[in-house]
């Protein structure tokens, strides 16, 4: 793998995901991957720890009602990336701890994130989930806490 494009591991790691193929995206992750979801404030280091919080993510999404269109991608060939995107999410289960399930939102966001070796070893993902918690009708927003 070490021998394809950024751009080529990226797009496959969106593909992976836009489909909902975690055990897919989880081999384009380099072992120990820093993957940084800054909208809900929570971070995971390796694959195993981006494993349980993509199963979490899977328990509570409607499958059918997911969408994840690419909309932009720029690389450099230092291994860098930049992602544009949105997400459109129906929820089947609680949405952190609220019974939602059947109501819908969608988001636009970012990410950002580094390549070496064909694998991804950063991603970071930009995102409002107060966006999602107003579609979605929660009006007891909690805080997510600060970054330290």
């Amino acid at each position: 793998m070490a021998t394809e494009s950024v751009e080529d591991v990226v797009r496959a790691f969106w593909h992976a995901y836009a489909t909902l193929d975690f055990e897919r995206a989880l081999d384009l992750l380099a072992d120990d991957v820093v993957y940084d979801d800054v909208g809900i404030n929570h971070t995971t280091t390796g694959r195993d720890a981006t494993r349980t919080m993509w199963m979490r993510f899977l328990e509570v999404v409607d499958p059918a009602g997911f969408e994840a269109p690419l909309h932009d991608l720029f690389t450099s060939d230092d291994g860098r990336y930049v992602l544009e995107w949105s997400n459109r999410v129906r929820v089947a289960g609680l949405w952190m701890g609220y019974p939602v399930a059947g109501r819908a939102f969608e988001i636009r966001g970012s990410s950002v994130g580094r390549v070496r070796n064909g694998r991804i070893v950063a991603h970071r993902d930009y995102w409002s989930a107060l966006d999602a918690f107003v579609q979605l009708g929660i009006t007891d927003v909690p805080s997510p806490g600060r970054r330290q």
